[in-house]
């Protein structure tokens, strides 16, 4: 079994993306906040875990994701 991880596009300390995606059987995707929204909702329905930072102001005002 697999576990995909998403997180959002904006800066984050390189060690996560080191530590997350080393893991056996965790699928670590970066989604494109402003990318085509299409592609985000479906990146999404495909997530088991998304990772957002504690800043509120770095998710769009349109965001992917539910406040």
């Amino acid at each position: 079994m697999s576990i995909n991880v998403l997180r959002l596009d904006v800066w984050i300390d390189p060690c996560f993306d080191e530590i997350v995606g080393k893991e056996a059987g965790i699928n670590l995707s970066v989604m494109d906040m402003h990318g085509d929204e299409d592609a985000n909702w479906a990146m999404l329905a495909e997530t088991d875990v998304y990772h957002v930072s504690a800043a509120k102001d770095e998710v769009p005002l349109k965001p992917p994701l539910s406040q």
